[in-house]
């Protein structure tokens, strides 16, 4: 019983650090490609929906999780 409940809780663990490194990735597409290429213009709002789609949705999704904010 107890290594059922070390694995669980393991890939729990794991679950959560993919998360979060995924919403790592999110805010870094956003922060190093979007921003600018809205910013300076490169590309029309047509361009970015197609490139970008709901990125900044789903980080926002992503970030504001409450479980994933408040465990390990």
């Amino acid at each position: 019983m107890v290594l059922c409940l070390e694995k669980r809780s393991y890939i729990v663990k794991e679950i959560i650090e993919t998360e979060r490194n995924y919403l790592r990735d999110l805010k870094v597409i956003i922060s190093e490609y979007l921003t600018p290429l809205k910013r300076d213009g490169i590309l029309n709002a047509t361009e970015i929906r197609s490139v970008f789609s709901q990125v900044e949705v789903i980080a926002n999704i992503s970030g504001n999780r409450v479980f994933f904010n408040t465990h390990v």
